[in-house]
């Protein structure tokens, strides 16, 4: 189960080893059962924007998407935000777990 008090690197290596492998299409499911609030992945090839373009170190049609959720801290508290850079192959299955950034709620 996935806790926002985890630190960063354990966090990561904890997404790293639930996502490995996975389909995309089961990414959303996965991480709600592991208990993120509301996941949502912004696929870079579908990103609407001209092929090549430089969005500060990916590039629109790249194999990479971005993964946004939240972890619920204590019931004052707003969740804790999380972004996944993920990157996966031909096969549409993750390959790996690249960046990890805590984002202002």
């Amino acid at each position: 189960m996935l806790k926002a008090a985890t630190a960063p690197q354990d966090l990561e290596a904890q997404l790293r080893e639930i996502l490995s492998g996975l389909p995309l299409q089961d990414l959303n499911k996965t991480l709600r059962a592991a208990g993120a609030h509301e996941p949502m992945l912004v696929d870079m090839r579908s990103s609407g924007l001209p092929a090549g373009t430089d969005l500060g170190g990916l590039h629109a049609g790249d194999r990479a998407a971005l993964v946004t959720f939240g972890l619920r801290r204590r019931i004052w508290q707003p969740n804790l935000r999380i972004q996944l850079l993920i990157h996966f192959d031909n096969t549409e299955s993750v390959t790996g777990v690249k960046a990890l950034k805590r984002l202002a709620k």
